[in-house]
């Protein structure tokens, strides 16, 4: 059985969308433990979040690290786990296609996600959830937790990951992000943590 991963501190906008990604994985996957995830920085720390959601997995489990905002579709989520458990980083999507503020609006009334309603779409994206197991995640040292704020951070791990384990994995399948008022926050590299 998988383990959730969800980094989340709630800023005031977020919290209808996270619930409905935390309901909807738990359709997709029930009974999987879902672990909310906040490393406690004084800025919102992804990185560090997804850590110590891996390490609060248990080495043994395959984890899916979703973002919350973020939901897979079932077909690209199960051809992940299938993967994961052979080893690697898998991605359950081949696209993620980013939702109006009306469409998202619509998936938290019950509707299916409406293609009509993509704002645009990042082909191969390397964020937004993977799906690997928790041992491996830990072995390629986790996510660098020197990056703070959102993004970027995903691009260097699946870099970390390329270079110590093998190339991360696609699957055909369909990620959808759910619009949410944007942090003000800009992400920066905190280069106090940084030794040469």
């Amino acid at each position: 059985m998988p383990t959730v991963v969800i980094p989340w501190r709630d800023d005031g906008h977020r919290f209808t969308v996270c619930g409905y990604v935390c309901a909807a994985l738990r359709a997709l996957l029930p009974g999987a433990p879902l672990v909310l995830a906040d490393s406690g920085h004084e800025i919102f720390n992804r990185s560090a979040s997804r850590n110590l959601g891996v390490r609060a997995a248990g080495q043994s489990d395959v984890v899916v690290v979703c973002d919350a905002d973020t939901l897979p579709d079932r077909a690209g989520l199960a051809s992940a786990l299938a993967g994961a458990a052979q080893g690697g980083l898998h991605h359950p999507f081949s696209v993620v296609n980013y939702l109006t503020e009306a469409a998202t609006e619509r998936v938290l009334q019950g509707c299916a996600p409406d293609p009509a309603g993509i704002e645009f779409s990042i082909p191969g994206a390397h964020g937004g959830c993977m799906v690997m197991r928790a041992d491996q995640w830990l072995e390629a040292g986790g996510m660098d937790e020197t990056y703070e704020g959102w993004g970027y951070e995903d691009n260097a791990w699946h870099t970390s990951v390329a270079a110590q384990i093998g190339p991360p994995t696609h699957h055909h399948g369909v990620a959808w992000h759910l619009w949410h008022p944007r942090d003000r926050k800009s992400t920066r590299l905190n280069s106090s943590h940084i030794t040469i």
